[in-house]
């Protein structure tokens, strides 16, 4: 029985877990999701899903600096030492977990533990300098941000060090890990895709445009950034659709544009691929994703995407798409122009590349080598 966890929420962590589930599902194991019991599943399923909660928070003044301290533990919550527990009480023996997170990572398990790592820049002074954009003066935000980020740097090394294996998912991070002494292999996350190819547009429908973002406020997605450098775009007969949770200001950035602004509010994850299937072109402004999900989600549903030339997002379009210096505005507006001048031919070949690089059976199969390899006895 393959353990897989743990979701907790709707983000790309949470889309790997399913994803992950869903692929070892169809290769023909037998698996089990462990997810929160409150977070709400991205879809219907036929899996095994455990849901175990971690430990309660304290409610008192004490308990709740305790709380904020132990954000710089290696550890974190003990939720599939716990899973593991009741499967074992109903007679199912755990042979292989497969983590979406090294804090989930636990030395008391004894069977296999395949841990995800996501961001380069592994040392402790690169985690720092990641806190940019997340500090705010002098401030409890910006304290828990720094808390935060000295536990995400020790539970990523506690992890690194003792897991069976770590799955790195960009090739220059499994490099830059395999350079510390880390065993680590390369593990591209997976998409479902659709198994039609896109259809070309009527003669003179508008080019469907689209960015999306739980939070399209959240500094690091830099959707205002995109619409600031927009507004001096000159493209004709294109709408632009927007996806999350907004803001007056980004209403107004958009409202300068010279094309149709759709805002949707926040969609359930079935709702945010339906809405791909609708549209042509995916623009991507971020420079801090350690993955790029919401990248080739699109790209499975038929979409060429714009992206900052920056790892990952290299490494998933290929010779797809379009890449863009990432805090040039001129490049950013001729990387669609690029776009644009095949868009069916454009969609199609993201299409394509997404089933041959990022689909459930390869996931699969690599990582059926890298347990093969690592552990000829399981």
């Amino acid at each position: 029985m393959w353990l897989v966890g743990y979701l907790y929420n709707n983000n790309g962590m949470g889309t790997w877990c399913w994803e992950a589930a869903h692929a070892l599902a169809a290769a023909g194991e037998q698996v089990t999701l462990v997810c929160s019991p409150s977070v709400a599943l991205p879809g219907p399923t036929s899996l095994r899903i455990l849901r175990v909660a971690p430990p309660p928070r304290a409610r008192s003044v004490a308990g709740k600096m305790v709380g904020e301290l132990a954000q710089l533990s290696a550890h974190g919550p003990p939720v599939m030492r716990e899973a593991v527990r009741e499967l074992s009480a109903a007679g199912v023996p755990v042979t292989a977990i497969l983590l979406n997170s090294t804090e989930f990572f636990d030395l008391s398990l004894s069977c296999p533990q395949l841990v995800t790592a996501w961001a380069r820049g592994v040392t402790l002074r690169e985690y720092l300098s990641r806190l940019g954009v997340q500090l705010r003066g002098v401030s409890r935000h910006s304290l828990r941000a720094l808390l935060g980020t000295l536990g995400w740097w020790r539970k990523d090394w506690y992890a690194f060090r003792r897991a069976g294996v770590v799955l790195a998912v960009s090739a220059p991070l499994q490099h830059e890990l395999q350079a510390h002494g880390v065993r680590a292999e390369l593990l591209h996350p997976c998409t479902h895709s659709t198994s039609t190819a896109p259809q070309p547009r009527r003669a003179g429908q508008p080019v469907r445009l689209l960015s999306a973002a739980v939070s399209l406020d959240e500094p690091r997605k830099r959707i205002e950034w995109m619409l600031e450098s927009l507004r001096e775009w000159h493209g004709t007969n294109c709408t632009l659709t927007l996806i999350g949770a907004t803001s007056a200001r980004v209403r107004a950035a958009a409202g300068s544009l010279n094309m149709p602004v759709e805002f949707t509010g926040v969609l359930s994850r079935d709702s945010v691929v339906e809405r791909m299937r609708e549209h042509d072109v995916f623009l991507f402004a971020s420079v801090l994703d350690d993955w790029g999900y919401v990248i080739t989600e699109a790209m499975s549903q038929g979409m060429a995407v714009v992206a900052p030339n920056l790892s990952p997002f290299d490494e998933i379009l290929g010779d797809s798409g379009a890449l863009y210096s990432a805090h040039v505005a001129s490049a950013f507006r001729g990387a669609i122009d690029r776009v644009l001048v095949d868009v069916a031919g454009a969609r199609r070949c993201s299409w394509e590349r997404a089933r041959r690089e990022f689909s459930r059976e390869l996931f699969a199969a690599r990582l059926f080598a890298v347990v093969a390899e690592r552990f000829p006895h399981r």
